[in-house]
């Protein structure tokens, strides 16, 4: 996870992948795994991981109809992702793992958000948070979710519940940025942007943040507002972007 916060990914899925050899069937180590190896978009990686988990994890369905939903998500397929994430949660939640049953919910809603059903999203994200009160993915979507409609208020005690689960969360003080951006907070968001960037130098936010301060300490006559982006994933998130200009960090 260190290597992880590094951007190390390839050294961060060395220490993983030794770790996954001796429990094949371990669900959080493996989840684990995906996120880096997601994150790395590299489409023979990912379809190589999902043929293992098949041959290897054939005793942990919702394991299995995890993998292949994120793998489908990445590709926006969301109808075959969104039945795979349900079944993920179906099975997780019968075992009892609530928090992976939570992992798969916040992704769910992920799908719902890609698919146009911003309801059903926003629902999926709040029933992880039942499952998980501490589910930082959960949290960040969703209050991007709020952000993206205007509802600041909701969007910032979002975003402040993810740092109380993770305050190490990078994506999330990106965020915190473009709420700052657009409520005309310019100290907030400049010491946001600055928060990403110390933690996150080489994510997939950094040419974002940069030019938000860039924007940010310009002269008046020239600095205009940043527009808040539609809430997207990237290869940061493990999840192509339907705007190919944003992402977010979601290893959990």
């Amino acid at each position: 996870r260190v290597e992880i916060l590094k951007r190390n990914l390839e050294t961060a899925l060395s220490h993983v992948a030794s770790a996954a050899k001796e429990r094949p069937s371990d669900g959080p180590l493996r989840v684990l795994q995906l996120e880096i190896i997601l994150q790395q978009e590299q489409e023979e990686a990912i379809a190589a991981f999902v043929k293992e988990i098949e041959d290897n994890a054939k005793d942990n369905d919702a394991l299995l109809h995890y993998c292949r939903g994120r793998a489908l998500l990445q590709n926006l397929e969301l109808v075959a992702a969104t039945e795979h994430l349900e079944r993920a949660h179906a099975g997780w939640k019968k075992s009892g793992q609530p928090r992976l049953a939570s992992l798969s919910l916040a992704w769910l809603g992920l799908a719902f958000y890609y698919n146009d059903k911003n309801k059903e999203a926003i629902e999926s994200y709040q029933n992880a948070l039942v499952l998980d009160p501490n589910n930082v993915i959960a949290h960040r979507f969703l209050g991007q979710n709020y952000l993206f409609q205007g509802n600041y208020e909701a969007a910032k005690e979002s975003f402040h519940k993810a740092l109380a689960a993770n305050r190490l969360d990078a994506t999330t003080y990106f965020h915190i940025g473009e709420l700052a951006v657009a409520q005309k907070d310019t100290r907030l968001a400049a010491e946001a942007f600055k928060s990403y960037l110390y933690m996150a130098h080489n994510g997939d936010f950094a040419l974002d943040a940069k030019d938000a301060l860039a924007q940010l300490s310009a002269p008046p006559a020239v600095n205009s507002q940043r527009p808040v982006k539609k809430p997207a994933q990237g290869k940061n998130s493990n999840t192509r972007s339907k705007n190919t200009s944003s992402s977010q960090k979601a290893c959990p």
